[in-house]
């Protein structure tokens, strides 16, 4: 006679929370660099001579990729707070 299998057990994932956080942090500061970055390329060295181009990195515009970056980041603060 053979024993019958051991039930299955259900797949477990394990989430550190703090390392997620970390992650996070780094990935924001990062995106926020390279926005800043982008926008001394764009606007102070003026490579490509658009002024579409110029609007849309500017930091100082309201409606701007860096704008609508810094509106995430408020909301996400908000959810989490």
């Amino acid at each position: 006679m053979t024993n019958p299998p051991p039930p299955a057990t259900p797949p477990s994932a394990e989430i550190d929370p703090m390392r997620v956080a970390r992650a996070a942090i780094v990935a924001a500061i990062v995106a926020e660099l390279a926005l800043l970055v982008l926008n001394y390329v764009f606007n102070f060295f003026d490579i490509t001579g658009d002024i579409s181009i110029r609007r849309i990195f500017n930091i100082a515009r309201e409606q701007s990729i860096p704008t609508f970056f810094a509106s995430l980041q408020a909301v996400a603060v908000g959810l989490t707070a």
